[in-house]
């Protein structure tokens, strides 16, 4: 992005990819305490009149969770950086394939006797099938379906375009086969256990559907196993740890790497104040690991463990994460055309950013203004199910893409044209090289 459109562009996508990816950890470290609490005894760990509904034993418990994975991911990645993140992302995905099987097995055995579970049943398996007028079992609700799948397929493809993690992944690859067959086998992986965790889900429903829906859809599975032994509900911290730890771990080398331009060049190069990384590698690792911790995992601990009058929802932190990431995705790619020059790209992100804010800000339908459908539950209005989200997710990148080519108008016609890439050997005789320490750097940066 620096080399194609300069610093102010780059500047407001690398903000956009830290915004994102403290989001991303502040969702995956709010998923782990609130999934362990899912498997305590709700007397203990939750209370209506406590703050956040949740008692000082399980804010405890949550705090403590999320200190140490994020303790421990980082410290691995500190040490090991891409190299060891990689190893331990194959264990990680091993153990989570399997586990995901047994915990969501043992799930479909869960039997807690509640009081009408038949009619919950069959509002589960007939809805969308009856008569669109209806309410209750057999009403049609399909368009809930379509507007969540919409929003999830367009948030996701823009968040991980600004993933600084997957990037360095894919950087960092052996060639064009390796990171082919890597995608095609996360697709194969990904998809069965997407549904059957789905499936998990509608049984969820009918054991416990008033007191998970709306507030604690995401971890459905978790109180199922409340019904079974503790050996199933080790399974499930296993399980949760691992997953956790993997996006983690993901995230912290990724904004390591987006820092690592900055104490290469800035504070090495033209401040003087540090070695070379030839002379001292480990301390520019160091400082790359302090400033993730400051920059990403301090705000993501303090955000996912507040205890505040409403549940956090981890869905709508990723909405919110998703939306940031549309407003500068499509002027990004436009880059690809040599045709594009970066006034207009830096104007169409600030068309993205403005649009989002605009939408949100009205909102649509007659769902709740001043961007309160970003926040679960105001108004009977979730974020993921708004149509104020599906506008926003449909618009936003719509907009930065038609004004970057009104803006390139004037470029266009005086035949401006990219002048190339400089060839990799000048910028850097280590170029395209993993670095061994402290991992691949990334476009972002």
């Amino acid at each position: 992005v620096q080399l194609r459109y300069g610093s102010l562009v780059n500047v407001y996508c690398t903000l956009v990819s830290l915004l994102y990816l403290c989001l991303y950890l502040t969702a995956e470290f709010s998923a782990i305490g609130d999934a362990v609490l899912a498997l305590c005894d709700p007397a203990d760990v939750y209370d209506a009149a406590a703050a956040g509904g949740v008692t000082d034993k399980g804010h405890r418990l949550k705090l403590g969770l999320v200190l140490g994975v994020s303790l421990c991911t980082l410290l691995y990645t500190a040490i090991g950086g891409l190299p060891v993140s990689l190893v331990t992302d194959k264990v990680q995905g091993v153990g989570i394939f399997l586990f995901t099987f047994l915990v969501c097995i043992a799930a479909f055995t869960a039997d807690s006797g509640a009081d009408g579970r038949s009619d919950r049943w069959e509002e589960v398996t007939t809805t969308g099938t009856g008569d669109p007028g209806a309410t209750g079992a057999g009403g049609s609700t399909y368009g809930n379906s379509f507007k969540m799948a919409f929003i999830l397929i367009s948030a996701l493809t823009c968040a991980n375009m600004m993933h600084s993690g997957f990037q360095q992944r894919v950087w960092a690859a052996e060639d064009q086969a390796k990171l082919r067959k890597g995608a095609i086998g996360g697709i194969l992986l990904t998809i069965p256990l997407m549904v059957l965790y789905g499936v998990v889900g509608m049984g969820s429903y009918r054991e416990y559907g008033p007191f998970l829906f709306p507030q604690f859809p995401s971890f459905a599975g978790f109180y199922a196993l409340n019904e079974l032994n503790v050996g199933w509900q080790v399974c499930a911290v296993i399980l949760t740890t691992m997953m956790v730890a993997s996006s983690a771990d993901t995230i912290q080398t990724g904004v390591a790497a987006i820092f690592k331009p900055f104490t290469t060049y800035v504070l090495v190069r033209d401040w003087k104040a540090l070695p070379s990384e030839a002379e001292a590698p480990r301390t520019i690792v160091a400082l790359n690991f302090v400033l993730a911790a400051v920059v990403v995992n301090v705000p993501a601990i303090v955000i996912s463990t507040h205890r505040g009058d409403a549940h956090l929802s981890v869905l709508s932190l990723f909405v919110l994460a998703d939306l940031v990431c549309a407003t500068c995705v499509v002027p990004v790619l436009m880059g690809l055309n040599d045709r594009i020059h970066p006034s207009a790209a830096a104007a169409g992100c600030l068309a993205g950013a403005g649009t989002a804010l605009l939408i949100y800000g009205l909102a649509v339908d007659g769902e709740p203004d001043d961007f309160k459908t970003l926040i679960p539950d105001i108004a009977g209005v979730s974020g993921l199910y708004a149509d104020t989200s599906i506008v926003a997710f449909l618009v936003t990148p719509l907009a930065s893409g038609l004004v970057t080519l009104a803006a390139n108008i004037p470029w266009f016609r005086s035949g401006y044209r990219f002048e190339g890439y400089p060839p990799v050997a000048a910028e850097s005789p280590r170029a395209g090289d993993v670095d061994k320490i402290s991992g691949a750097e990334v476009t972002t940066a």
